[in-house]
């Protein structure tokens, strides 16, 4: 009977172990404490600094989601590279981006947001509603190849949740021509505004998803139906849709 109890008790600690080491240390919420070498900024920018980040808060969830306020609200799925120390983000909304610890401790969390502006996080306490995450909607996607995806799309449609066919139909025209021209050597030009920009793209997960990135900005697009003339695209883990054809509208 001791044996039996004591490789009981072994298993309890090996099970405990491993989910301790499943979980970054980092995992929690946190909010805005300070500027980042802030003794190296001058009076005026620090100020604007801490102004535009007094209410950013971070919760990083055992479970790989977060919830964060980066002067707006967002959340969705977060990853750790240990041997880089980043942390990619990748919103429900679609957009990806990274940051890099460059200190922690017990209490305090050091994020860059880029290499020149970093900010200080102070553990803070947990609320029962950051415990409810955001419902995601189980999307169809269809799986892609580059020869169809390699076509000039003009915008038809965008439909975004809560909006009114009518209201969908004005936020399309205001726009103006947009297009994405992706291109069999995974770059793309695209048009917005009349602003033409050029980025590269890839397939993610098994060729259903679309990553689309300008510099530092990465967008998640799942493949809803695609055929010779027309592409759909959902945007992120919304169900935010963008129709394309390739005739002009």
């Amino acid at each position: 009977m001791f044996k039996i109890k004591y490789l009981f008790s072994i298993l309890i600690f090996l099970s405990v172990s491993v989910k301790s080491q499943n979980a970054e240390p980092f995992t929690g919420k946190w909010k805005f404490k300070n500027i980042y070498h802030s003794e190296k900024i001058g009076s005026e920018e620090l100020k604007m600094l801490r102004l535009v980040f007094k209410d950013v808060t971070m919760y990083f969830k055992p479970n790989k989601h977060y919830k964060a306020f980066l002067l707006k609200n967002e959340e969705g799925n977060w990853s750790y590279n240990d041997t880089s120390r980043m942390i990619t983000l990748a919103a429900n909304k679609g957009t990806q981006s990274i940051m890099q610890i460059l200190d922690f401790s017990a209490d305090t969390l050091v994020l860059s947001i880029d290499k020149d502006k970093a900010f200080i996080l102070q553990r803070t306490k947990i609320d029962p509603a950051d415990d409810i995450e955001e419902p995601i909607s189980n999307i169809a996607v269809v799986n892609a190849t580059i020869s169809q995806i390699s076509k000039k799309w003009y915008l038809l449609k965008r439909v975004v949740p809560g909006r009114t066919e009518e209201q969908s139909k004005l936020a399309t025209e205001l726009v103006g021509e947009t297009y994405f021209h992706f291109k069999d050597d995974n770059t793309y030009e695209s048009q917005t505004l009349k602003i033409k920009s050029q980025g590269s793209w890839s397939f993610v997960a098994r060729n259903s998803t679309l990553l689309t990135t300008i510099e530092n900005t990465t967008l998640t697009w799942k493949i809803k139906a695609v055929n010779e003339h027309q592409l759909i695209l959902m945007r992120g883990n919304t169900e935010e849709t963008w129709t394309f054809s390739t005739k002009p509208n």
